[in-house]
């Protein structure tokens, strides 16, 4: 596929959902962006008619054009508050996408030829490990103050396929077999998440397949509107996940699922069939955990006294569509005092964090107030994404809760027991 194919499905994609929207503004609701500023540019209705200008006439996108559709951390809430479905993130990606057409970029397409083969990222950040106590810290107080954040993660001292080197990680009493897409923040920044996932599967007899050479999922890609990486990086998670065969892919990053499952398949799926096939098998782990009853014996064991609130990460529920599953699940364990918080987004919003920080920040910190008055032990959250914002915030505010993904406490209490 070259980039004036992938420009006119793009187009029609606009044209019907330019269409569709009704311009009443009821996307306002959850809009986290809008909640800040109170602006009419924020919201889904500004954004859908800017990007059709850029698309069907002469108009020749600049600075503000950016500015304004940087504004989204494509929590997916206008999605969800539509009647018509219109999907605003996927309207963003292609003006995204227009923009950095119209102004020739290079250096991202650079970095995400980077991405699109994890081998040579972890060739890249192997040799940066050794001095990220020099330059990438995330203790540093120099690093802190030039990026303005009081958490930056830190390449991990093992990676996930450092850990697990075999193709094949074997349950001892296999009865079932999934394959586990880490992703790239998993494997190389929060392999503890990953080491959680396959520790606890095996337990209970499902062996894990670990692809090798996989690609970033593409998501940094599409928020960045990079499309044609993100469909390079798509078509070869694709090739490598139907080689291997089998029923199911999980993950435990919301953003990594809803990739493969929901944003690839709709952008590049009328393209590369594979892409949509891949889309039908994924599951998230808590998800999968929820709809496999063996794991229900979690109920009988003893576990801590724990105070938590589970976030709802956007691209978990609003993308992949999974929300009560990892409540219920998380109930699993006995002594749990469980609460959660509102469903709205908690400001991340990758490139928009990255642009917006102050904006983003102001989001998150909205999110906070809810544990500040009486923080619990733990916050959880299925995005690393959603980890990285609550974990800036929370060093900054100085609080000892701790943030993590659900499956690392599950795995926890459950290795408590077992071992």
């Amino acid at each position: 596929m070259n980039k004036s194919e992938l420009f006119e499905h793009l187009r029609s994609y606009a044209a019907l959902n330019a269409y569709i929207c009704a311009k009443c503004g009821q996307c306002r609701v959850l809009c986290p962006v809008y909640e800040i500023t109170g602006k009419e540019f924020s919201i889904g209705r500004a954004k859908v008619t800017l990007v059709e200008t850029a698309a069907f006439s002469s108009y020749i996108p600049g600075e503000r054009f950016y500015d304004i559709l940087s504004q989204c951390t494509t929590c997916m809430g206008c999605r969800e508050k539509c009647t018509n479905d219109v999907r605003m993130d996927l309207i963003i990606a292609l003006g995204r996408f227009i923009w950095n057409e119209k102004r020739g970029s290079v250096s991202l397409p650079l970095f995400f030829e980077i991405l699109k083969n994890s081998k040579r990222l972890d060739f890249i950040l192997k040799i940066l490990r050794p001095f990220q106590n020099l330059v990438l810290n995330g203790n540093s107080p120099r690093l802190k103050k030039l990026f303005k954040r009081a958490y930056i993660p830190r390449i991990e001292k093992k990676f996930l396929r450092e850990e697990f080197n075999e193709i094949i990680v074997k349950a001892e009493k296999e009865r079932g077999r999934v394959i586990f897409f880490p992703g790239c923040f998993l494997d190389f920044f929060f392999p503890e998440i990953g080491t959680s996932v396959i520790k606890l599967l095996t337990s209970f007899g499902i062996s894990v397949v670990l692809p090798k050479n996989w690609s970033c999922c593409g998501i940094p890609a599409i928020g960045f509107g990079e499309l044609m990486s993100a469909y390079r990086m798509a078509a070869i998670n694709a090739e490598i996940l139907e080689r291997i065969g089998g029923d199911l892919i999980i993950t435990a990053c919301g953003s990594c699922g809803a990739t493969l499952k929901d944003h690839a398949p709709l952008l590049f799926g009328w393209k590369d069939k594979k892409i949509e096939e891949t889309g039908k098998r994924v599951k998230d782990i808590m998800e999968f955990i929820y709809s496999d009853d063996e794991f229900k014996k979690i109920r009988d064991m003893n576990s801590n006294h724990i105070r938590a609130f589970y976030h709802p990460s956007c691209h978990l529920k609003r993308g992949m569509g999974v929300h009560k599953e990892v409540v219920e699940v998380l109930k699993y364990l006995k002594n749990i005092e469980l609460k959660e918080m509102e469903e709205k987004c908690c400001g991340f919003g990758g490139s928009f964090n990255i642009r917006w920080y102050d904006f983003s920040v102001e989001i998150g910190e909205r999110r906070i107030n809810a544990i500040k008055d009486d923080p619990p032990d733990y916050l959880l959250t299925g995005s690393p994404g959603c980890m990285m914002q609550f974990r800036d915030i929370i060093s900054r505010e100085r609080m000892k809760t701790e943030v993590t993904h659900p499956v690392v406490l599950l795995w926890r209490e459950v290795e408590r027991e077992i071992r």
